[in-house]
């Protein structure tokens, strides 16, 4: 239940605050973009809880996980590009501590993730 929670308010809180950053529809929605594969981050949680049984739940979950940021990386690829769409320069004109905060969040909710990953995986317990 405890990852159940952590994912639920993860999810929420990342939700309302990528849907703030996009200036109440005008702006652009480039943080919504971890959202859109999000369906591929519930059922890793959830392996998560099941992780020490079978070797076949770790390699789905980094499998789920992978997907997940690779979905991430081609969403992204305008901006890794060297020319910066106006609209991403306007946004961050207008609130640049929203291009701090929203990776912030994603990145410390990530290494959580597979932190508890790691430890299932070591202390050979199950989680609740």
């Amino acid at each position: 239940m405890k990852i159940g929670l952590f994912g639920l308010v993860y999810t929420v809180v990342y939700f309302f605050l990528a849907v703030a950053a996009t200036g109440g529809g005008h702006g652009n929605f480039i943080f919504l973009a971890p959202l859109f594969s999000w369906v591929l981050l519930f059922p890793a949680l959830f392996l998560l809880t099941k992780i020490n049984k079978r070797f076949i739940y770790k390699a789905i979950f980094v499998v789920l996980m992978l997907l997940h940021y690779a979905h991430i990386i081609i969403f992204l690829r305008p901006l890794f590009s060297f020319v910066i769409d106006p609209i991403i320069k306007k946004d961050w004109d207008r609130s640049p501590e929203i291009f701090f905060i929203l990776p912030t969040l994603y990145l410390a909710g990530q290494l959580v993730i597979w932190l508890i990953f790691f430890k299932s995986s070591r202390n050979r317990e199950v989680l609740k």
